[in-house]
Formats: structure tokens, sequence, C-alpha cells
């Protein structure tokens, strides 16, 4: 049975196939720009074409996949549940977690215990957050490591 991650945030869609060993046979990253459904329809489309019938396990996430879960009877988890488990098996070592939307930012610590914080940007359109955040990103990945005595390892994983 193949699991499909499906991440619909507030400006892209964002779909993940995989096998029982955890391989990605298929991946998709998009805006949707407001158009959610056709969005989802199509990737799932290209999905299929390249992948054929397979039974799937399906689970979505994500600040607009609520609805459409509760729609296509589809189990919910929230987006920092989510990161957090999935980061507990991918990532064991991980002790923060910074993950940046299109509409919020989340902070996850894991140290003596996850703590979730969510800030919301509301003062402010995603272009120019998106812009803006590129530029902090650069500025965050130059001066955090001096900022954290004992920083070993961190990643920034960025799409363009």
């Amino acid at each position: 049975m193949k699991r499909v991650g499906i991440d619909i945030g507030s400006t892209t869609v964002k779909i993940a196939v995989l096998d029982d060993n955890n391989n990605i046979l298929f991946s998709a990253y998009e805006r949707h720009y407001a158009n959610i459904q056709e969005t989802l329809r199509a990737i799932m489309e290209r999905a299929y074409n390249e992948l054929g019938d397979c039974d799937i396990a399906p689970m979505i996430t994500g600040s607009g996949g609520l609805s459409i879960s509760k729609h296509l009877d589809i189990p919910f988890v929230q987006e920092v549940v989510s990161v957090a488990t999935s980061l507990k098996s991918y990532a064991p070592q991980t002790d923060v977690a910074i993950e940046l939307g299109g509409e919020d930012a989340k902070i996850i610590y894991f140290t003596d215990g996850i703590e979730r914080r969510r800030y919301r940007f509301f003062y402010r359109s995603n272009g120019y957050l998106i812009k803006n955040r590129r530029c902090r990103i650069k500025y965050l990945c130059k001066r955090l490591p001096g900022f954290i005595s004992d920083c070993r390892t961190m990643r920034c994983i960025c799409k363009d």
C-alpha cells in the first residue's frame, strides 16, 4: 500500500507518494492560485498516470486541508503534529524545526517535550512575505549559528 501525504496550504498544494520503504515514488509542489480543488485534481491525475492503479492510504494536512479532508473522507492531521511526527522518524536528532508557510511560521521545540508555537503575519501580503522571507532566510543562515553556541547542523530547505 502506498502512503500519500497531501499538504494544502494557503498558497500551494504539495503531494508525496511513498512506498513501504519510505522511497518517494511521486512528488509535486504547485501554487494553487486559490483554485485548490482543480490543482489537487490535476496533481492526483499526474500521480495516477505515473504510478497506475494502486492501493493508497492518504492523509491531508495544511491550513486549506480540513474542509477537503471532510469532503473526501480522508484523515486530517494538524500540520505541526505532522511535521513533528515526521521529524521524529526521519531526523530524530532534530532539536528545533522552523517551518515557513505562505501566511504563517511554525517553530517546534523538541528538547524537554514538544512546545508548539504559531506566529501569524496578518499585515503583509503573500508576495511580500515570500520575497521578505527569502531575505530573512539568507540572514538567518548567516547569523543563526553565531547565536546558538552548540549548533551542530543547520539545514535550510527552500523551494524556489
